[in-house]
């Protein structure tokens, strides 16, 4: 069985999901970033291409909504569920759906979104009003440092902030923690590679720690007989 709307190439039977821990500051676990792997390509970035390139960012997100879902049986993860999904994604009913069901179904395990290419959203009234209704649900969201300067963030309902270690320079890393604190939102420090960074942001005072100078990822491989 083949993705919904995507070329033959994306077979289910080659598609993986890996679960990335996220450490709080004593080193407890928060949770888990569902990520998902593509066996053919090495870099996840060689599937968005074809999707952007396609225009099927809500197709995939909606398949990933429903994989994950069929994971959670499975796989008796501790802590939230972080997602990727694109934003203009929450703007259908199918997917808002599928979410809400997926957080009834982890029960006391949190559902939190990372929302990407929130400076394309096409509707942001509409996407506003998705996220309050999906934040009824229970279902909680994080938003990237990045997006701290669109002025439609401000209206938006956000629980956590995210900063990419990777992508943001050692002299920034300071000034968006203060950012967080000012705004009283915890900040997630991700894709954490090495022990100096580590330690870096535990004295910088991060509220969340990812990456693999933390933990290594969880392989999570669906029984491929169900696709």
């Amino acid at each position: 069985m083949m993705h919904l709307g995507l070329p033959a190439i994306l077979n289910k039977t080659e598609l993986r999901f890996i679960a990335q821990p996220i450490l709080d500051q004593q080193g407890g676990l928060f949770g888990h970033e569902i990520l998902l792997r593509f066996k053919h390509f090495e870099s996840p970035a060689a599937l968005l291409k074809i999707v952007r390139h396609l225009d099927l960012r809500p197709d995939l997100d909606l398949d990933v909504c429903q994989q994950a879902a069929e994971l959670i049986p499975f796989h008796n993860l501790e802590g939230c569920w972080n997602l990727n999904l694109f934003a203009n994604s929450l703007l259908l009913d199918e997917v808002r759906h599928q979410l809400i069901a997926m957080a009834d179904q982890l029960g006391p395990h949190q559902l939190l979104l990372d929302l990407l290419e929130l400076d394309k959203t096409t509707d942001m009234p509409h996407l506003r009003k998705a996220m309050a209704l999906l934040h009824d649900a229970g279902i909680q969201f994080a938003l990237d440092v990045e997006d701290m300067e669109n002025p439609c963030s401000q209206l938006l309902p956000f629980q956590l902030l995210r900063m990419d270690v990777r992508r943001t320079p050692r002299a920034l890393w300071e000034h968006w923690l203060e950012e967080a604190h000012t705004r009283d939102l915890p900040l997630l420090a991700y894709r954490v590679e090495s022990e100096q960074q580590l330690l870096t942001l535990t004295e910088l005072g991060a509220d969340y720690l990812q990456g693999y100078a933390v933990r290594e990822s969880v392989p999570l491989e669906p029984e491929l007989s169900r696709f």
